[in-house]
Order: C-alpha cells, then structure tokens, then sequence
C-alpha cells in the first residue's frame, strides 16, 4: 500500500538532498528575541546601578544586578517579595 502523503515527502526529501545550498532563510526565533531583551535590559539595569552613589555597602556584597530570589521562605510569599524588593 502506497501513502499519498510519504510520497510526496519522499520527493520533496530527494529534492532537499539535491540542493547544495539552503534556499529558506531562517529569521530569529521567538525565543531568542526574548533572550536578547532580557540580556540588553540586564546591562541598562547593570549601568544604572553602577552609575549610583548610594549603596556602597551593598555594591561591596552585590557588585552585579540579576534577578535571583534572594532568600527563600515557602511559607510566606509576601516575605520573599519584601526581601528581594529591598534587596537583601
């Protein structure tokens, strides 16, 4: 028994494997796009933060910015959220 839809695969792979070059050009991914924002918001965020005068101390402890939870407690969710906004 022969499948209409595995022949046409069939000579679309035979074609494919004639070419020497891609004739499709790939844009970026969804999930790229993402990882470039997350990356460029990252470093507006990092200079920023290096640029202010206040929080020395803190700079001394936590030189670069990122977006880890700091301290974890399952019971309290709106602890988590108050340590991770006053970043201790």
């Amino acid at each position: 028994m022969i499948i209409k839809g595995n022949e046409i695969a069939d000579w679309l792979c035979k074609e494919a494997t004639s070419h020497s070059n891609v004739d499709i050009e790939v844009s970026m991914e969804l999930k790229d796009a993402y990882n470039d924002i997350d990356k460029y918001i990252a470093a507006l965020w990092q200079k920023d933060y290096d640029s202010q005068t206040t929080g020395l101390h803190y700079k001394t402890l936590e030189p670069m910015v990122n977006t880890e939870i700091k301290v974890l407690n399952k019971y309290k969710r709106s602890k988590e959220r108050l340590i991770t906004r006053l970043r201790l």
